[in-house]
């Protein structure tokens, strides 16, 4: 049987240890963020404070639950969050500097809906975080965003042996191509501003490298998504262009060759 081992709560989170049969033992923090500005900040105080308290950096650990904030405007499905705010940077900053990022997973881009029709607004606002040894312990891992029943939250469904889907998050490899875009170092630039201060540690340095894939993978699929049917698209225009080319410059032989078959009667 699962063991688990209760360590600590406060009114937002509870850490627990859990030690699988014939696995190894991790580190399990869930968290309900309030609705609250304030509160939520108490809560990046309590993941900082729950992982110095026991040497969580040297542990695997997973974070789950609902965050009650996004990390990117993308992250939104409302059309005026368009820049990083004040609080999307200090809960970034606050991952950041306890190692903690997304774990792979499969599902819908956004968890939930406030499920008005008039006024309807998705955000990702609820997270499975992993650190980089709870990677290195479970590495087949990952995780699965169901279709929600009855609540306006999407479930997450944790799987730590399964074989990973064929579908869903992948494996990141930078296309050299990339580097013959002018936008890259701009993307770069702005992922680096909205990640504040620089990276400390390995652990810090790995969020900020798990959030600089995303704007890249962003702005891959930006440019070079569907390539078949942009060659196929630019060939139709230059062909239509050659045709045109082709007319115009047929009208003008014939012009010419009218000019000279009258010249002889003036």
């Amino acid at each position: 049987p699962i063991k688990v081992q209760f360590l600590f709560s406060d009114s937002q989170s509870i850490t627990v240890k859990i030690s699988p049969p014939e696995s190894l033992p991790f580190y399990f923090t869930a968290d309900y963020a309030s609705n609250e500005l304030e509160d939520r900040r108490q809560l990046w105080i309590s993941l900082k404070d729950t992982s110095i308290a026991f040497d969580l950096s040297s542990h695997p650990w997973m974070v789950c639950g609902d965050f009650n904030e996004i990390l990117d405007p993308q992250e939104s499905s409302n059309p005026s969050v368009i820049t990083s705010t004040r609080a999307m940077r200090e809960f970034g900053s606050c991952l950041s500097d306890i190692g903690l990022f997304d774990l792979a997973s499969q599902g819908p881009k956004f968890t939930w809906t406030n499920h008005r029709p008039s006024d309807p607004i998705r955000k990702k606002i609820d997270r499975c975080l992993v650190n980089d040894l709870w990677q290195v312990a479970y590495p087949k891992g990952f995780c699965s965003f169901e279709p929600p029943e009855f609540s306006d939250h999407t479930p997450c469904h944790i799987r730590l042996t399964s074989t990973k889907p064929e579908f869903g998050t992948r494996a990141f490899m930078f296309p050299s191509y990339l580097t013959t875009l002018p936008a890259l170092v701009l993307t770069i630039k702005e992922c680096r501003l909205l990640l504040g201060v620089p990276a400390v540690n390995l652990t810090s340095l790995c969020f900020k490298l798990k959030q600089l894939k995303s704007a890249i993978k962003s702005l891959c699929k930006e440019n070079f998504s569907q390539i078949e049917r942009r060659v196929q698209e630019a060939k139709a225009t230059l062909d239509s262009e050659v045709h045109q080319i082709a007319a115009a410059h047929f009208a003008g032989i014939l012009c010419i060759a009218r000019i000279s078959l009258k010249s002889p009667l003036n």
